[in-house]
């Protein structure tokens, strides 16, 4: 899996968590918003998963986490 696969996969994920659209994400990460939303914790996840596609990639292998982009993209 790519990298640009993984960050669409994350943010897809995240947006779904959070109550919002990827594109509505996206704009919150562009304009320096979301860091006013995260934890300093959530934050320092976050930053470990962008900086290293290896995380990322164990990430989405989670059963659950991979459940979880099949039920979004089924539109459940």
């Amino acid at each position: 899996m790519g990298d640009s696969v993984n960050i669409r996969q994350l943010l897809e994920l995240a947006a779904v968590h959070m109550g919002m659209t990827p594109d509505q994400l996206m704009q919150l990460v562009r304009s320096g918003q979301l860091s006013r939303m995260l934890s300093p914790e959530q934050q320092a996840q976050l930053t470990g998963l962008l900086h290293h596609p290896e995380k990322a990639e164990a990430f989405l292998s989670d059963p659950e986490v991979k459940n979880a982009v099949r039920k979004w993209q089924d539109g459940q």
